[in-house]
This record gives structure tokens, sequence and C-alpha cells, in this order.
């Protein structure tokens, strides 16, 4: 898909909850404080499921986003517990590949970038 394709699919929108709405994932990638006091189940129940949530840096409570409903992926931790068991909660075999392989690039990019 040619660069000019893509910006023609990003969509800016000022409220995070709107942002949220029928999305698959969120990715927090700054410590900004904002991030921590969203009402993380009501951006959960706008979402299509299964709900991803990238803590790129370590700020949001990883337990409470599972209790909610989120599979959780954060840089340095180990895998969401969901993608070690195939078939839990509906989730087809192949979500444990895409686990890992999600937590492969998320690490690889953080690597990247810090160099």
């Amino acid at each position: 898909m040619p660069p000019s394709d893509v910006l023609d699919n990003i969509k800016v929108v000022a409220d995070p909850y709107a942002a949220a709405k029928d999305a698959h994932a969120v990715a927090v990638l700054t410590e900004w404080d904002e991030f921590k006091a969203y009402d993380y189940q009501k951006v959960y129940d706008s979402m299509s499921k299964p709900a991803f949530i990238f803590d790129g840096r370590n700020i949001l409570d990883h337990e409470k986003l599972r209790q909610i409903g989120f599979v959780v992926f954060a840089i340095g931790k180990p895998l969401d517990p969901v993608c070690g068991v195939s078939g839990v909660y509906g989730i087809p075999y192949t979500f444990v590949g895409m686990c890992i392989l999600i937590h492969t690039l998320i690490h690889t990019q953080f690597v990247a970038g810090s160099a």
C-alpha cells in the first residue's frame, strides 16, 4: 500500500473513548498521567473483542486491565496468561501464535528504538 493510501486511512479524534470505539487494540506509548486516569472499563466495553492493550511505558495496572477483559502486552513483561493456553474464552489456537508474534514485535521495536 503506498504511503498516501495509509494516510488516507488514519483518522484523528480528540476524544480517547471515540478513538477506541470498535478498535481491537489500544497502544499507550507515553507516560503521560492522563492515560492512567481513563475509564478502561468504558474503553473495553466500546471495543471489538478480543480487545488488546499495549502498555509501552508500564504505567497501567495490568492486573486490573486483565480483570476487565483486556489481553495485555507490556514492555519487559511476560506474555499475557491468555496467550499461553489455547482455546480460552473461545479464542482460536492461532491466537497463541499471534500473541507470541506481537510480543516479539513489541520487544524488537523497544530495543531498536532505545539503541
